[in-house]
């Protein structure tokens, strides 16, 4: 299940994202999986969290698509643990605010603070496939 489509502010490597990741959902690292848009990769039984990461000629050049394949770790509160694994890897995220307008997003500082952004949203949809060193 498609869980999460998010910008960071910053690259991450893969090893920050898989420990911030195992962190905020109480996860073992043989539990998360990275892939690409093509889903080439056979995805191991015991994976629960899968990740697709893309780069952006963008203010927010990592876009990461989470998927969550286990019903228990989608969380009550989406902002809260984005925020969380943001004061990890020490950067911003971005996250649809689920609205009608297109252009409009919110904006995850931290565990405590979001508010809701404007973007030029043609940067964020020309996202190429990217594999994380």
């Amino acid at each position: 299940m498609m869980w999460q489509d998010l910008f960071l502010n910053r690259m991450v490597t893969s090893q920050e994202l898989l420990l911030g990741l195992k962190s905020v959902f109480n996860i073992e690292e043989n539990q998360i999986f990275f892939t690409d848009s093509t889903w080439s990769q056979t995805i191991p039984e015991d994976v629960k969290l899968l990740c697709l990461t893309y780069t952006c000629k963008a203010e927010f050049p990592l876009r990461i698509e989470i998927y969550l394949r286990d019903h228990q770790l989608i969380p009550e509160n989406d902002v809260r643990i984005l925020g969380k694994l943001c004061e990890l890897l020490k950067c911003y995220c971005l996250i649809s605010d689920v609205g009608y307008n297109p252009y409009s997003m919110i904006q995850i500082k931290d565990s405590e603070s979001s508010e809701q952004v404007f973007i030029e949203l043609d940067k964020y949809e020309k996202c190429m496939d990217y594999e994380l060193l």
